[in-house]
């Protein structure tokens, strides 16, 4: 009898610690806003650069390869002025938080993404692309001909530029955003986007 006690003490001491520490995480990742990093100097030439070169690491979030047709972004970026990469995953709590706020500040920029003077680059980092599929269902618009969608089940773009949480973004500009000549801004979590320009 004691013996059963005992087993079921530590199994209600296990799931209470498992929960504890999980509810931790998902409260500091849904209230913490994005923290800026300061990063290499990186052009917008190279890091479209980096996705072209290895386009064959990369699929479509149809789960097809990643053709130079697919590739709208690549041909011309004399009129592109800031490039957003965005990283996610359907398993991100606080990516599906923050999806409906970015799918906005897009909407609003429409006009600049047409232009091409603005690059977006969605880079879902979910294990399964039938992950992929479901979460397309609630947020069709991340899957608007006017971006450039990536599925990344290796995580290579995410190791390329140092990504070790979600939601992650990356902006990166054509010309310098301070006086030292800062090209790169990284957010490693929940960006505020009404507060973009």
């Amino acid at each position: 009898m004691k013996a059963k006690l005992l087993i079921i003490f530590l199994i209600i001491a296990v799931v209470v610690t498992g929960s504890v520490f999980y509810l931790k995480n998902y409260y500091f990742y849904s209230t913490t806003r994005a923290e800026k990093i300061e990063d290499t100097q990186v052009t917008i030439d190279q890091t479209l650069g980096l996705i072209s070169e290895n386009r064959e690491k990369f699929q479509t979030y149809e789960g097809k390869v990643i053709s130079s047709e697919r590739l709208p972004l690549m041909p011309d970026t004399t009129k592109t002025e800031k490039l957003i990469l965005h990283f996610w995953a359907s398993w991100c709590d606080p990516c599906i938080n923050e999806i409906p706020e970015l799918l906005t500040y897009l909407k609003l920029h429409g006009d600049e993404i047409k232009a091409g003077s603005l690059k977006i680059v969605l880079v879902s980092v979910d294990y399964e692309l039938g992950a992929i599929e479901k979460f397309l269902k609630s947020f069709p618009d991340l899957n608007a001909a006017v971006y450039l969608q990536l599925w990344d089940p290796e995580g290579y773009l995410q190791k390329s530029f140092n990504i070790d949480r979600l939601p992650a973004t990356i902006m990166v500009h054509k010309n310098p955003i301070d006086d030292k000549g800062k090209l790169v801004e990284r957010y490693m979590a929940v960006v505020n986007w009404k507060q973009m320009r």
